[in-house]
């Protein structure tokens, strides 16, 4: 069983047909956000578990930028930004909401935040002119 929960044995011939062809189109395997995801915190944990600051011939620019994914892992997990960008495929947007100013205002009908004449999708930017509001 994989770290999803989903049993390799039994995965259908078409996903592995497909798999098959994604690599060989892209040179590399292709996987679910979540699986890039673990693989980076693994790698960031193994860093950090075996640096020893005796050992000079040690990158600690190496352990450094494994602390710092490990502290920012939370805010990436929860970033709405990465959510759109990953698995909604949408574009950065450039020009914030008049009304929001570029802050996302979260869940729902807030009352501190005033309606937005440009689409309740509430992401605090304005939607790029070929982009449809999801």
């Amino acid at each position: 069983m994989n770290k999803h929960g989903r049993w390799e044995e039994t995965k259908p011939f078409w996903v592995k047909h497909m798999e098959d062809a994604l690599f060989e189109y892209y040179g590399a395997r292709v996987m679910p956000p979540e699986e890039y995801c673990y693989a980076l915190l693994i790698w960031a944990k193994t860093v950090i578990k075996n640096y020893d600051e005796d050992d000079t011939w040690r990158d600690t620019n190496l352990y450094e930028s494994a602390v710092a994914l490990q502290r920012s892992e939370l805010a990436i997990r929860k970033s709405n930004l990465l959510w759109r960008l990953i698995y909604c495929g949408e574009k950065l947007r450039i020009e914030k909401c008049p009304i929001h100013k570029g802050k996302w205002s979260g869940y729902g009908d807030c009352q501190n935040t005033p309606p937005c004449n440009y689409g309740w999708d509430m992401t605090g930017w304005l939607p790029l002119e070929d982009e449809e509001i999801k």
